[in-house]
């Protein structure tokens, strides 16, 4: 069982080998290739995210990771994003408006500038 990038996916006693394509796994992490227990997923949590670096695809490296406690697998599931899309719209579009007005607020400022050294200048 490898991800998209070609790297295995590595349960409890290492890398999980399936023989047919009837794999499932239920809710605590526990592989089946057709009705027989395979492995359980190698589920790992950090302490902390300082010395964590990304390597692509998917890859941490830089702590000792810890077996996780307290999740829940659901096959077949996406996870949704975190980002509310028309809340972060209105958000630009309110801070487009207020960038909008302080720059003519500058303008006008400095063309009164302007005018007013004209005006002592001569």
């Amino acid at each position: 069982m490898v991800n998209p990038s070609g790297y295995s996916l590595l349960g409890t006693r290492g890398q999980i080998r399936l023989t047919t394509d009837q794999m499932h796994v239920d809710s605590q992490g526990a592989v089946y290739d057709g009705e027989q227990l395979v492995d359980s997923l190698r589920i790992v949590e950090f302490d902390t995210p300082v010395g964590l670096s990304k390597l692509g695809d998917g890859l941490i490296v830089g702590a000792v990771p810890r077996l996780a406690a307290g999740y829940e697998i659901i096959q077949g599931a996406v996870e949704g994003s975190n980002v509310q899309v028309v809340t972060e719209l209105q958000r630009m579009m309110t801070s487009m408006r207020l960038y909008e007005a302080n720059a003519r607020v500058l303008q006008t400022q400095d063309e009164t500038i302007g005018s007013l050294l004209r005006e002592a200048v001569g």
